[in-house]
């Protein structure tokens, strides 16, 4: 028994066509949509370029490592230039006083 065109009229007005589909989930966002809106954000292979929470302690560690030396460094050049101050000063103290010595003689 084969279908006539009445029963094709029929079976559309009860069924959903492909048009009436599209035109019904025409407001819904498709797979491309969401591909789009999503694109501006992180993948996870964009992730993995970035440092975990681990590797980023590491990473903290070694420069302030670093930088323990710099200043322990920094404290020596500080120290060294207040000793050479003060002997500088003393230096200073003693050739003021022979002067002093000296013009009261004269």
């Amino acid at each position: 028994m084969a279908l006539t065109q009445t029963d094709i009229t029929k079976l559309s007005k009860i069924f959903a066509t492909k048009e009436d589909l599209r035109k019904a989930l025409a407001p819904y966002a498709t797979k491309e949509d969401l591909r789009k809106a999503l694109a501006p954000y992180a993948t996870k292979e964009d992730l993995e370029k970035y440092l975990t929470v681990d590797e980023f302690r590491q990473f903290k560690d070694d420069v302030l490592t670093g930088l323990d030396k710099v200043m322990g460094e920094l404290k020596k050049i500080r120290e060294e230039q207040i000793f050479m101050h003060n002997k500088v000063y003393q230096d200073h103290e003693k050739r003021i006083t022979r002067l002093e010595q000296t013009q009261s003689l004269a």
